[in-house]
C-alpha cells in the first residue's frame, strides 16, 4: 500500500514550541511506511524568523514556503492547493490560527485536520480576530486535536462537540545518547554557582523578568537566558541594574545541550497550553519550576517532577529555587522527569495517537 501523504502546515517559520512540535512529527513516525510527511509554512512578519527552515535542513526535512504578502493574501489559497496538487497530498494537518483558517478558505479536495495549541492570555483585538476566526474554521474539520486536556476544555467550553474533540499530547523526540553538557565558559558562568535555563521567546507572557527578580532572593543562583525578542534589551537591562547574574545567549538553534548544563529549568509564563520547553527538561532529566497554569501540571507532577508556583509572583519562583538547592533532590526529580516523559511525552506515545486521528479523517 502506498503512504499516505500528510502535509503538516505551520502558521509561520519562528522559533517556538509549535515549529518544534511540527518537526517532531516525521521523527516521530520514521521508518513507519503508512504515512509520508510533507512540511509548509507560511512566511511570518518578523524578520530572520527562519528557525522551522534551518532546523528542518538540520534534521534533513524539507520545508516548503508559501508566497504571500502580508499577514493575510488571497493569492495563498492558490499556493497551497498547488502544494497539495504537486505533492499528492492525501491530508492536511495544520497548526495555530492562521494555518488552520487558510486550509479551510482554500477549497481543498482533501480531508483537513487541525492542532489547537492553546488560547493567549488577554489577547490584543488582532489576537482576538485570528482565535474567533480558527474557532470558526474548526467547525469545519472532520476531526479537532487538543494539545493538552485543559486545551480541550476550553474548546468544549467555546461550543465543539466533545466527540469531535481529542487530546494529543506534543512529544520530543530525544536523541539516544543524550547530548553532552555545553561548556559554561562562552556564557561567563561561574562553575560554582546553580544554574537555571529559561529557554523561549522574549516576550509578554513569559514571565522572564519575575526569573530575573528571583535571582536577588535566591542566591547562589545564575540565569542562562536562551532566546529572542521584543523584550530581550529591557531584560538585560534589568539584569544589570538588579546586579543579578543572568546571561543572554540569544538564540539558540540546539538547546539540548543546555538543558544538560543546567541544574533547573524555570517556565515562569502567565498561561501555557502544553509547553515544549518542559517536555524536552524532562527529556534532558531536568527538574522544573514552572507556574501552575493551563496545560503545565500535565507535564509537572507536582513535587515528583519539579516545582509549581502561581504566575507573576517572583518571591514564590525564588522559594523555589532555594528548595532546589540540594543536589540529591534536583537528581531524584530529574529522573522521576525523564520516567514520566517515556510514558507520556515519547515520539510512540504521539505517533500512536495522531495514527488514530489521521486514519479517521482519511475514512471520511
Amino acid at each position: 500500500m502506498n503512504a499516505r501523504r500528510i502535509l503538516l502546515l505551520a502558521e509561520s517559520p519562528y522559533f517556538g514550541g509549535i515549529a518544534s512540535h511540527i518537526l517532531s512529527i516525521p521523527q516521530a513516525f520514521a521508518g513507519d511506511a503508512r504515512y509520508a510527511f510533507v512540511v509548509a509554512t507560511l512566511p511570518g512578519r518578523r524578520r530572520g524568523g527562519q528557525f522551522l527552515f534551518d532546523r528542518g535542513q538540520a534534521l534533513d526535512i524539507a520545508v516548503h514556503g508559501l508566497a504571500m504578502d502580508g499577514t493575510f493574501d488571497r493569492r495563498v489559497f492558490g499556493e497551497l492547493r498547488r502544494l497539495v496538487r504537486e505533492q499528492r497530498i492525501d491530508l492536511v494537518h495544520t497548526h495555530n490560527y492562521r494555518a488552520t483558517l487558510i486550509a479551510a478558505r482554500a477549497r481543498l479536495d482533501v480531508p483537513l485536520i487541525n492542532t489547537c495549541h492553546g488560547f493567549m492570555v488577554a489577547p490584543n483585538l488582532r489576537l482576538r480576530f485570528w482565535q474567533w476566526a480558527e474557532l470558526r474554521a474548526m467547525r469545519r474539520f472532520p476531526r479537532v486535536l487538543a494539545c493538552s486536556d485543559h486545551v480541550r476544555a476550553r474548546l468544549i467550553e467555546k461550543g465543539l462537540a466533545p466527540d469531535r474533540v481529542r487530546t494529543v499530547r506534543n512529544a520530543f523526540a530525544a536523541p539516544a545518547p543524550l547530548p553532552p553538557a555545553a561548556s559554561r565558559e562562552p556564557y561567563g558562568i561561574a562553575p560554582d554557582m546553580r544554574l537555571v535555563l529559561f529557554a523561549g521567546r522574549l516576550v509578554h507572557g513569559k514571565g522572564v523578568h519575575l526569573l530575573v527578580e528571583a535571582l536577588t532572593r535566591a542566591r547562589g543562583w545564575a540565569a542562562l537566558i536562551a532566546g529572542d525578542g521584543p523584550l530581550r534589551g529591557k531584560l538585560e537591562e534589568q539584569a544589570r541594574r538588579l546586579g543579578v547574574s543572568a546571561h543572554f545567549a540569544g538564540h539558540v538553534m540546539d538547546p539540548l545541550p543546555l538543558y544538560r548544563m543546567a541544574d533547573a529549568v524555570a517556565l515562569p509564563s502567565e498561561m501555557e497550553a502544553l509547553p515544549m520547553t518542559l517536555i524536552e527538561a524532562a527529556a534532558c532529566e531536568r527538574a522544573v519550576i514552572a507556574t501552575r497554569v493551563g496545560g503545565i501540571p500535565e507535564i509537572v507532577a507536582e513535587n515528583e517532577t519539579g516545582l509549581l508556583f502561581p504566575p507573576n509572583d517572583a518571591t514564590a519562583l525564588a522559594a523555589a529555587l532555594e528548595q532546589l538547592n540540594d543536589a540529591a533532590r534536583r537528581t531524584r526529580m530529574g529522573n522521576a522527569a525523564r520516567a514520566r516523559y517515556e510514558t507520556l511525552f515519547c515520539p510512540v506515545r504521539m505517533a500512536h495517537d495522531l495514527a488514530r486521528a489521521y486514519d479517521d479523517a482519511l475514512r471520511r
